[in-house]
């Protein structure tokens, strides 16, 4: 009978009218899930990006104190040297000049009277 057929239709329409919210809900709740994972991986992306720049920062300064501490010991070697080069160069003075005094001393007690060959020592 038709009204049988009608009640059918109906029926069927109706289920297709469900899925089609259950679906169109489904929909939302996968473009919410989405937009929701969207937004934890651009945090998570900047969480990464400002953790690079401060690995960044620290090996930069890292690096300066490298360059400092290398500066400071070239400089403290050359300090060292200067020193070093400084009291040679006294010591050398100091000999020349002890030299200088013995060869004067010699020659003026070979000029003294009674001078002789008896050098100073």
């Amino acid at each position: 009978p038709p009204s049988n057929i009608n009640s059918q239709i109906e029926t069927h329409n109706t289920l297709v009218r469900t899925k089609q919210r259950e679906l169109e809900t489904l929909k939302s709740d996968l473009e919410y899930a989405q937009n929701n994972l969207n937004s934890q991986i651009s945090s998570h992306n900047s969480t990464v990006s400002s953790f690079k720049a401060e690995v960044d920062r620290v090996q930069q300064q890292v690096r300066n104190l490298v360059d400092d501490y290398n500066n400071a010991v070239s400089a403290a070697t050359e300090r060292e040297n200067a020193l070093r080069k400084e009291e040679v160069d006294e010591l050398l003075e100091a000999r020349k000049q002890h030299m200088v005094n013995t060869a004067l001393a010699n020659l003026t007690h070979k000029a003294s009277p009674g001078g002789g060959d008896c050098p100073v020592q």
